[in-house]
């Protein structure tokens, strides 16, 4: 499985400083990949950096969005199980909706996310200065697929009240019963709109769309942390913490690659972790990797940004 790191030139000469040619040389072939938009691609250490050429400052038609995205699949086609990163600045809807029409799989950070479900329940205890005991935690999902279930055992260890919210509820029978049976904990299983979530401190939705969390009636001051997608919360008596993202520590060994290849602050830096774990191994491996880098949630993120810790002690 290979990454692939796309982002702007920075200077002239990047593209390809690597040649030995006159400077007046360099800048005329500079303009010529410039004019025929054609990516400079390297390979160093089993991953894949794309130079687009376009310059930091410059931005990109619509059409030249749709020519670079075929021109980067076109590479990728006969390398099967490729990943792309895009650097900040390309974030751009018509370049990710080609790549993605194209069969390309580009990285969000959203994978990486639904495996901090203990980080973002410590990072909200020790801002609210509580322990995870004192939290009422309503996870909202529908799908039961492994990870999830390993995350609800995991966390469900560590709380005094847990309530899963779901469509599905006989999906979450057997993760209901094997904690019962095995571990004597007692967890929630619901669908009620109207009270399910009244009570919880801090609501995770995994998979939960838009429309449908926003037909639950919120607690006023509660913390929401969507996992999957962008939620914009409709509510006008809502007036806790609705977070859509997070900042996450990159650790050092990591960091120095990326500095060393010029894959700079123009990344974001939770994405850049995401791709060195991305479906690295089983749950546990990815887990024990985490917690062994000391990686830790440094902010989560609201519709203006990082959510400073007074907001968190408002709620209280």
């Amino acid at each position: 499985m290979g990454i692939w790191y796309v982002k702007k030139m920075s200077q002239e000469e990047e593209a390809i400083k690597a040649e030995k040619l006159p400077l007046t040389v360099k800048k005329l072939l500079v303009k010529a990949k410039e004019i025929l938009l054609l990516p400079t691609i390297k390979e160093i250490d089993n991953r894949t950096i794309v130079i687009l050429p376009i310059k930091i400052k410059k931005n990109i038609t619509e059409k030249q969005q749709e020519k670079l995205a075929r021109k980067i699949a076109k590479h990728m086609y006969d390398k099967p199980n490729q990943n792309i990163v895009l650097s900040k600045e390309l974030e751009l809807p018509i370049l990710k909706n080609t790549l993605f029409s194209n069969n390309c799989n580009l990285l969000d950070g959203r994978w990486l996310f639904s495996y901090l479900t203990p980080q973002i329940i410590q990072y909200v205890s020790e801002r609210q200065e509580k322990t995870s005991q004192m939290l009422e935690v309503s996870i909202m999902v529908n799908d039961n697929k492994e990870q999830i279930l390993k995350n609800i055992i995991k966390i469900a260890q560590k709380l005094k009240m847990l309530n899963i919210i779901t469509n599905n509820i006989e999906k979450f029978r057997k993760i209901e019963e094997y904690l019962y049976k095995n571990m004597g904990i007692v967890v929630r299983i619901t669908n009620n709109r109207k009270k399910a979530l009244l009570k919880s401190n801090l609501i995770i939705n995994y998979d939960f769309p838009e429309e449908a969390i926003n037909k639950y009636i919120l607690p006023k001051k509660a913390i929401i942390v969507n996992i999957s997608e962008k939620i914009s919360i409709a509510s006008k008596r809502f007036s806790g913490i609705n977070s859509n993202f997070y900042r996450i520590s990159l650790p050092e060994k990591y960091r120095k690659w990326f500095a060393e290849n010029n894959i700079d602050s123009s990344f974001d830096e939770a994405i850049l972790y995401e791709s060195v774990l991305y479906k690295k191994s089983s749950y546990e491996s990815i887990c024990k990797e985490i917690e062994e880098n000391g990686s830790k949630i440094k902010y989560l993120v609201g519709n203006n940004g990082n959510i400073c810790e007074e907001e968190y002690k408002i709620l209280q």
